[in-house]
């Protein structure tokens, strides 16, 4: 019997030998070589070196802050923002508010009702909406000049970077206060007679939300400007559609509708900034009584989250956006081992719960490209309307660029008035149908 229980006692401390030194282990071994890469990608500084910054001015988008102090109004807040992270108490991270921009300058008037009058970011017929409530919108666009200058002041700028700690709980910039102004300006333009102006200028619109979209850092803001961008294509091709084919066109319309590139779709620097909200933020280190402390480890849950963060900054994800090759609604995955589970149980099932699921944001990506490679489809046609081929001839041998997968069903409407194409984005309720111009 003695023997026996000695034997027992040795076994289990043999089997209690083994979980430490499992849970060491799991604790203290450096990251695999993919893990490794990984993080390092997360790490890259990606920001433009050259350039001006948009994101002060989309900041202080609600207040008429002199365009000489955005910068260093911007830098205050900023570094009122870092210390608010450090002073957050980690057992209740809710008890502290966001500091949110706060210049010594006016606010601007929201746009409050007004906006019904504007044309709406999917707005089907802007023009026509134009016309039917002009003096409306034209009384709308002069009580607001202020906030429609700093709209279009964005084209000043040729990146939005956000220099903002990230953490899920920080404030972000008021995208929306101010949209529709832009494009229900230059429609107005457009439907008073003006249509040179109200080409350059909308095409101005394309081109500016182009480079900004192309070089942005957070998630949220680079949908904003996705968005912002099919709005824009859509009204520019419905002026297109009214103006007389041999009509020459601004230089900004060549410009803003030029070969796509692989910025216009990389999201390695939304995903940075996303892989430092949801893990690198903080949350992790939160106070946790010391009896639950061997249940989760930071340092940890970061090593197995980097390779699915970062697989959205591999060459193949980037091939695979410029391709047009959709991406399945898939969730991002890891695999936690056996000394991940044992040394970082919580955060092995934290990494396994349901994530966010990118790829639909890579299809918005792609929904945003195919609307550039449409407009510049379109003038294409327009260009090539009296070289002797069909509109079908001329459809189906246009630039190799231009081309979008053949999921999207390019394809002309019965009347040959529109092209229609469908969307990545399976939430999408864009409407698949773009006008084409008279005569082509």
């Amino acid at each position: 019997m003695k023997r026996m229980l000695v034997g027992l006692a040795c076994l289990v401390a043999g089997l209690a030998f083994l979980l430490i030194a499992a849970f060491a282990w799991g604790r203290l071994r450096p990251p695999t070589e993919e893990q490794a890469r990984a993080l390092f990608t997360l790490h890259v500084d990606l920001k433009p070196k050259q350039g001006s910054n948009a994101f002060p001015l989309q900041w202080f988008t609600n207040f008429d802050v002199p365009y000489d102090q955005l910068d260093s109004l911007y830098a205050k807040d900023s570094e009122h923002a870092r210390a608010w992270v450090v002073s957050l108490p980690k057992n209740d991270i809710l008890s502290v508010p966001a500091p949110t921009a706060s210049p010594p300058f006016p606010a601007l008037e929201p746009l409050g009702k007004d906006k019904n009058v504007l044309c709406a970011t999917r707005e089907v017929d802007c023009l026509g909406k134009v016309r039917a409530n002009r003096e409306a919108l034209r009384a709308v666009l002069i009580k607001h000049r202020v906030r429609l200058e700093r709209d279009e002041a964005l084209n000043r700028y040729d990146y939005t970077w956000s220099d903002l700690p990230a953490h899920p709980l920080m404030s972000i910039p008021a995208y929306g206060h101010s949209m529709g102004l832009w494009s229900s300006a230059a429609a107005l333009d457009f439907v008073d007679g003006n249509e040179p102006h109200a080409l350059d200028r909308i095409c101005t619109n394309v081109l500016t939300t182009r480079r900004l979209h192309a070089h942005s850092n957070t998630l949220i803001g680079t949908m904003i400007m996705a968005a912002r961008l099919r709005s824009a294509t859509q009204l520019f091709l419905q002026m297109l559609d009214e103006v007389p084919p041999e009509q020459a066109l601004p230089e900004s319309c060549a410009t803003a509708f030029a070969p796509i590139i692989t910025d216009d779709l990389d999201m390695c620097a939304s995903m940075q900034s996303e892989f430092g909200m949801l893990l690198g933020s903080g949350l992790l280190d939160m106070d946790t009584p010391w009896y639950r402390r061997w249940m989760l480890s930071s340092k940890g849950t970061l090593r197995l989250g980097a390779p699915a963060y970062a697989a959205y900054c591999a060459d193949a994800t980037r091939k695979q956006l410029i391709a047009d090759r959709r991406f399945p609604a898939n969730p991002m995955s890891t695999a936690p081992d056996v000394f991940d589970w044992i040394s970082n149980s919580a955060g092995s099932v934290l990494i396994q719960m349901p994530p966010p699921v990118f790829s639909r944001y890579l299809n918005r990506q792609q929904d945003a490209a195919a609307s550039l490679r449409l407009g510049a489809t379109i003038l294409w046609l327009r260009e090539t309307r009296a070289d002797g081929r069909t509109l079908s001839e001329r459809l189906a041998q246009r630039p190799d660029w231009m081309h979008v997968a053949d999921d999207r069903a390019l394809r002309l409407s019965p009347d040959n008035r529109s092209l229609l194409m469908g969307s990545h984005d399976e939430d999408s309720d864009w409407h698949e149908r773009w006008p084409l111009p008279k005569g082509i």
